[in-house]
């Protein structure tokens, strides 16, 4: 099965919204954008490529909130 996860969250009021994934070392892999709550990651970078299997961390940001959650990528 190909890894996909998904995000989905609430924020109140409107606010501009990113969610960033990196990896251990700290490089950002990929920006996640939606038109939603809803925030899709299908394992790949920013190019397209598929990731390793590894530990990453989804930052979601709003300008007043940062949260930080850990994603397991398994093959």
């Amino acid at each position: 099965n190909p890894f996909s996860t998904s995000v989905l969250f609430t924020v109140s009021g409107f606010s501009d919204v990113s969610v960033e994934v990196f990896d251990l070392n700290g490089r950002l892999v990929r920006t996640l954008y939606s038109d939603s709550e809803h925030y899709f990651w299908d394992g790949c970078s920013s190019s397209g490529n598929q990731l390793s299997s590894g530990t990453y961390f989804a930052v979601l940001d709003d300008g007043e909130v940062r949260s930080i959650l850990k994603v397991v990528k398994l093959e």
